[in-house]
C-alpha cells in the first residue's frame, strides 16, 4: 500500500536513486529511517524475466576491506546502505596544473575559424565553493570549451562537480563518446544558478562508445551576448549497477485479516460506511480499520449514486410533462362534449352527443 508505514501493516520503502547518494570516503551512502514494528529486508525491484519478483541484492553485515555491491549497516531505528565506486577517472577535475587545454577550444566555430578573443578560459585561485580554483569559460560568441579524456574502464559512471552561471547561457557538460560520435545520454544542460552548486548524476555510456572526453562549455546565446559559466572539482566515478532498490518491511505483528478489498480500479470517489480508504497492490480499492472500528457497510461508488439521483430527476420529469399533457388533452376534450351546435347564426339544435 502506498504512504507511510502503517503499523501492522507490510510496506515498501523505495530508496532515492544513487545520483541522489551522499558521496563519502570512497562510496556512495544513504540512510532510510526503519521504525521498530516491522523486519525488513533489502530487494532490487523489478526482475529481467519480468515476473515481477524482487530478488535480494548483496545484503550483509559492514566488513572490512573493499566490498563490492551493496553494503548494509544496521542502525537503531535506521539503515546505512553503502555503494563502492572506484578510483576518479578524471585527471586534474581540480584544474592544480591550470586549464586542461593550453588553449581554450571553440566547439561551434561552424566555419572553422576559432574566434580568438571571442572565447577565453582561465582558471582563478580561490573563487571554488569553498575557496578552491575554480574554471573561468567565457564566450561572446560560438562556444568556450574545455575538455579532457576519461580514463574509462567501462560501465556507469557517478559524474560530481560544483558549477554556476555568472550570466547568459548556463553550465553544459558533454561526456563525448568517440566511436558513436555523440554526448552519452544523462549529460546536459546543469543548472542555472548565479551561487555555486553541487550536480551528481549517474550515466551510462554506451558499450560501443569507445574512449570518452569529458567537455564542459560556455555557450554565447547570441553574437556579442556573453555567457560565463564556472566549473570546480569534477569528478567520475566507476560505480556498480545496482538497480532501484527498496527496504521491504513486514510488520511483527500483521492486521491484514482486517483489511476490506474491492475489486476495482483506485479513485478516492469509492466510499465505506467505516474504515480509512488505501490504495492497495498499487491499483485497488481497500478499506483498513479506523476510529470507528472494522471496515465494514456497502461501498459505495460516489458518481453512481449522481448518476441514480440524475435518472430519479429525469424520471419525474418526465412525469410531471406526461401529467402535464393528460391535462391539456382532458381540457381540449372537456371543451368540445360540452359547446353548443348550431345550425345557423343564432340557432341551437341540441348538444354534441
Amino acid at each position: 500500500m502506498s504512504g507511510p508505514l502503517r503499523a501492522g501493516l507490510p510496506g515498501v520503502l523505495q530508496l532515492p536513486g544513487l545520483a541522489r547518494w551522499h558521496l563519502a570516503a570512497g562510496r556512495l551512502v544513504t540512510e532510510v529511517a526503519t521504525p521498530p514494528g516491522w523486519r525488513y529486508r533489502l530487494v532490487r525491484i523489478g526482475t529481467a524475466s519480468g515476473t515481477g519478483a524482487a530478488p535480494t541484492v548483496g545484503t550483509r553485515r559492514e566488513s572490512r576491506g573493499h566490498s563490492p555491491g551493496v553494503v548494509d549497516l544496521h542502525r537503531p531505528g535506521h539503515r546505512e546502505l553503502a555503494v563502492d565506486v572506484g578510483r576518479d577517472v578524471v585527471t586534474d577535475g581540480s584544474f592544480a596544473r591550470g586549464p586542461w587545454q593550453t588553449q581554450v577550444g571553440n566547439c561551434d566555430a561552424v566555419d572553422g575559424r576559432n574566434v580568438g578573443a571571442a572565447v577565453t578560459g582561465n582558471v582563478l585561485a580561490g573563487a571554488g565553493p569553498a575557496g578552491e580554483l575554480a574554471l573561468r569559460l567565457r564566450a561572446s560568441t560560438d562556444s568556450a570549451c574545455e575538455s579532457t579524456t576519461l580514463r574509462w574502464p567501462g560501465g556507469p559512471l557517478l559524474l560530481s562537480m560544483w558549477v554556476r552561471n555568472l550570466g547568459g547561457a548556463p553550465p553544459r557538460i558533454c561526456v563525448w563518446e568517440t566511436a558513436r560520435r555523440h554526448c552519452a545520454a544523462g549529460t546536459a544542460v546543469l543548472p542555472d544558478s548565479s551561487t555555486w552548486t553541487h550536480v551528481q548524476a549517474v550515466l551510462t555510456p554506451n558499450p560501443a562508445a569507445g574512449s570518452l572526453r569529458l567537455y564542459a562549455y560556455a555557450d554565447s546565446l547570441a553574437p556579442g551576448q556573453a555567457t560565463v559559466d564556472e566549473y570546480a572539482g569534477i569528478a567520475a566515478y566507476p560505480v556498480r549497477r545496482v538497480g532501484p532498490l527498496a527496504l521491504l518491511a513486514t510488520p511483527d505483528r500483521t492486521v491484514l485479516r482486517d483489511l476490506r478489498l474491492a475489486d476495482s480500479s483506485y479513485t478516492s470517489a469509492w466510499s465505506a460506511p467505516r474504515g480509512r480508504h488505501v490504495l492497495v497492490d498499487g491499483m485497488r480499492n481497500g478499506w483498513l480499520p479506523d476510529a470507528g472500528g472494522a471496515p465494514g457497510g456497502p461501498v459505495r461508488f460516489a458518481p453512481a449514486r449522481l448518476e441514480r439521483e440524475a435518472d430519479l430527476v429525469s424520471l419525474g420529469a418526465a412525469l410531471v410533462a406526461c401529467a402535464l399533457a393528460a391535462m391539456a388533452v382532458a381540457r381540449a376534450t372537456g371543451r368540445y362534449r360540452h359547446a353548443p351546435i348550431r345550425s345557423g347564426p343564432g340557432q341551437s339544435v341540441g348538444a354534441a352527443p
